[in-house]
């Protein structure tokens, strides 16, 4: 009984043994696979007489590695040991001969898979961060070149260099919330703290606290990317007309998602504070609606409303001719014909019927002048 009872614990330490010198001959391999990248680019610095700006470069791209794995590690596997904490207790059913038993799976293996899982998050969330190097060094360029957008009046100099580093670092923050959040909704609805029952969404008490307050940093990204919104218009990041629906409806609408965003935002505090959901699921509709209404409704019926002319901008074609000129070091003397959303849905607008618009004055005086005319 002692021999077998030995040699059993003998095949566990080879195991053990063996699982980490495959795990020490992966690691080394990628080490060495880093370091021989890192010698060839010393290498061919020092041949270039470049070396101390190669060394700078990858100092910043190893910071940034660091900082953006550290600060998602701590949000994954944080957000999901809060998971672990509130479960009580986990039943896996198995069948002895006829019988049918439950088996509880011991807390130190629910918390090496909520660890893990939350790592894999993190190593995934976390793919292609060595790539931002190049713009956080663009970003660290303050000096301004003189030349003001007609719209928003920024220097040209913050579009070219702070606001694409903005944009990273929102775009990892928005991955972060809506990950996080869609994984911590799934674990707490697996385990029953989240349950449909007698027609009622009913949520426990810590996994309600808990979505409430990631309920709230998500609210908080977006009402950090509707602030991002004008200047993202301006640049042209979403491939909009500059012309007036731009300044009469988009950059309003941005706006006021900015607001909607933060009363989501105190609605999830309110219902972390009272454990009532209508308080956080209505501003969520809201803002879900008024965001589709505002990107794509709202703007397409502004603009088949107003004709070529009443869309144009006169400063912002002359200044979009000269930033051509400063771009391309060209003089530009011949421009292709003025295009603008609304000159194909004009045409199709049936004009005897007019249409509902919201947020743009011009065009609810339109549609009045034309009900009066009728």
């Amino acid at each position: 009984m002692a021999s077998h009872a030995g040699d059993r614990g003998v095949g566990v330490r080879v195991r053990w043994w063996l699982q980490a010198t495959v795990v020490a001959g992966l690691a080394a391999l990628l080490a060495g696979r880093w370091l021989a990248v890192s010698t060839a680019d010393a290498l061919w610095a020092e041949a270039l007489d470049i070396a101390a700006t190669e060394r700078f470069f990858r100092y910043t791209r190893t910071l940034i590695v660091v900082i953006a794995f550290a600060v998602a590690a701590v949000w994954c596997i944080g957000n999901v040991l809060l998971v672990h904490r509130s479960i009580k207790s986990v039943h896996v059913p198995r069948r002895l001969g006829n019988l049918e038993i439950h088996e509880v799976v011991p807390r130190r293996l629910l918390l090496g898979l909520a660890v893990a899982l939350g790592l894999a998050l993190t190593i995934a969330l976390t793919l292609g961060t060595g790539d931002w190097w190049q713009v956080r060094v663009l970003a660290q360029y303050e000096a301004e070149l003189g030349v003001r957008d007609a719209v928003l009046g920024h220097d040209i100099s913050y579009y070219l260099f702070r606001m694409p580093w903005q944009r990273v670092l929102h775009t990892f923050a928005t991955l972060l919330g809506a990950v996080v959040a869609a994984v911590v909704v799934g674990l707490y609805a697996a385990v029953g703290a989240i349950r449909w029952r007698r027609r009622a969404l009913h949520v426990s008490a810590m996994a309600g606290r808990h979505m409430a307050i990631l309920s709230a940093v998500l609210a908080l990204v977006l009402l950090w990317g509707y602030r991002l919104e004008p200047v993202e218009y301006v640049a042209g990041v979403h491939d909009v007309p500059m012309d007036t629906v731009l300044t009469a409806v988009r950059i309003p609408v941005a706006r006021m998602l900015s607001v909607l965003a933060l009363l989501v935002v105190i609605g999830s505090l309110l219902w972390a504070w009272t454990a009532r959901v209508s308080l956080v699921v209505l501003p969520w509709l809201m803002l879900g609606g008024s965001s589709f209404a505002g990107h794509y409704l709202v703007p397409s019926f502004a603009a088949a409303l107003r004709s070529t002319d009443e869309l144009r901008i006169p400063d912002v074609e002359v200044r979009r001719r000269q930033f051509e000129q400063l771009a391309y070091g060209v003089h530009v003397e011949e421009h292709t014909p003025y295009r603008t959303e609304g000159e194909q849905t004009q045409q199709a607008l049936d004009q005897s019927v007019p249409r509902p618009v919201l947020w743009d004055g011009f065009a609810v005086t339109v549609l009045l002048n034309r009900l009066a005319a009728d």
